[in-house]
């Protein structure tokens, strides 16, 4: 696909980080490029259904770009936000060659080390709490290992009173660090907690109840386009997610004010879009994103699979929708798409879709992200408890690479998931003599080495 030609007008937004005291201080600015006049086509592939809504593929105006910025870089760490005269980095533009040109990327683009040797077990039969003894409150999210080895996990926080149907604040995102699975500690860039300031007026209005059906399922990657960290979180309505960047895998996370612009388009009115994963490819290091179509006439929740463009904020136009996956009428979400040691692609989803309550993990497979995928079966009767949460890839201390299989242990049917509690347990590759992966057995307690 031909990238059209851009005409952008900078816009500056500023970035606010904590005090001591709790309070937000300006800390630095991101320039977000407001493209105009331009137009682009799309081309997708539709699995198994031939009848399903698609978007045409002339006329859709170009998104945006966004334009994160720093000062000068010398003697700083990375994700170090300071003053002075911006240096901009637009991601479509200033990009490593093997993602212009669509080669296959270098062997691990970022640099990678392994955590410290792990301070306690894996326990799933205990009520998780933080390194400050309160429990944790981070649900329908995600988990991301950065480049020094520290894994962040990232969730939608009840704590404040969020309590779907009712009328009730919007509680924000909170950041937990973690090297073991078993110690987690406060992180989040803002108030200590949070990836970024949801009290802030515009979240409020997006994101309470009653007002909306509420904001969910922050998930994350690291961009190898240029470091950077990008945040997709579900919103439901119009454009079904908000786009947000950081430096640091702790945030702050600034809304980039862009609306993805994705393959699929349900008609307008009611949830639209639901639960979603970001993934990098790390043959490629092309980023994708699996969201969940919903449609209104008769609430089927169909997935799709897009390749975003380098910076993480839109479509390309390239996606495969499992659609028909199932004789019935199809209701699945909580997609997580990832790539297995055997090579093989694999997608774990809530089959059926159950939201704050005990359900199955279905699994496919698929040569690529894009498909076809195939194979349909079940990885847990019963999600150890939960709701698959997601899959992600840890290194661990002796250098090896473990996928853990996350799930939410819902408290059983209520608006407010305070007491709900996070299940991670280890996917084996065993099967069809290590060729394949296993059905997950549930654990109670393991080790992450």
């Amino acid at each position: 696909m031909t990238r059209p030609t851009l005409r952008r007008t900078l816009m500056t937004v500023a970035v606010l980080v904590p005090t001591v005291t709790g309070s937000l201080t300006l800390a630095g600015s991101l320039r977000v490029a407001a493209d105009d006049g331009a137009t682009g086509g799309a081309v997708g592939v539709q699995q198994e259904s031939a009848t399903s809504p698609q978007v045409g593929d002339a006329g859709a105006p170009a998104p945006p770009t966004v334009r994160p910025t720093v000062g000068p870089t010398d003697g700083l760490a990375a994700g170090a936000v300071v003053d002075g005269p911006p240096a901009v980095v637009d991601p479509l533009t200033d990009l490593p060659a093997w993602i212009t040109s669509g080669e296959t990327a270098p062997a691990n683009p970022l640099p990678q080390a392994d955590p410290p040797a792990p301070t306690g077990p894996v326990d799933n039969t205990v009520v998780r709490t933080d390194s400050l003894g309160m429990r944790l409150d981070a649900h329908d999210g995600d988990l991301l290992q950065a480049p020094d080895g520290t894994t962040y996990l990232y969730g939608t926080s009840y704590g404040c009173g969020f309590t779907l149907g009712k009328p009730s604040p919007y509680c924000g995102v909170r950041v937990y660090s973690t090297t073991d699975l078993s110690t987690f500690v406060p992180a989040g860039a803002v108030g200590g907690l949070y990836a970024f300031d949801h009290l802030a007026g515009p979240w409020q209005a997006l994101c309470a109840p009653t007002r909306s059906y509420g904001c969910y399922r922050p998930h994350v990657v690291q961009r190898p386009a240029d470091g950077r960290y990008v945040m997709w979180v579900n919103t439901h309505h119009d454009a079904g997610y908000k786009v947000l960047v950081a430096e640091h895998p702790a945030g702050p996370f600034v809304d980039t004010g862009l609306a993805p612009e994705l393959a699929i388009v349900p008609p307008p009115g009611g949830l639209r879009y639901g639960d979603h994963d970001l993934t990098v490819d790390p043959v490629t290091g092309h980023l994708y994103v699996t969201y969940t179509v919903i449609w209104a006439n008769d609430n089927t929740h169909q997935l799709v699979v897009e390749r975003l463009d380098p910076s993480g904020t839109t479509g390309t136009g390239e996606f495969v929708q499992l659609a028909a996956m199932a004789p019935a009428r199809e209701l699945v979400e909580a997609p997580a798409l990832f790539r297995a040691p055997t090579g093989t692609w694999h997608m774990v989803f809530s089959d059926p879709a159950r939201p704050y309550r005990t359900t199955g993990s279905g699994i496919m497979d698929a040569p690529g992200p894009l498909g076809p995928w195939t194979n349909r079966r079940t990885l847990s009767a019963d999600s150890c408890g939960g709701q698959p949460a997601g899959v992600w890839p840890v290194r661990t201390s002796t250098g090896r690479t473990a996928y853990v299989y996350g799930s939410d242990r819902w408290d059983e049917g209520k608006g407010n998931q305070a007491a709900a509690e996070n299940y991670y347990g280890e996917l084996t590759f065993t099967a069809r003599g290590g060729t394949s992966i296993d059905a997950h057995r549930c654990q109670s307690t393991w080790t992450l080495r």
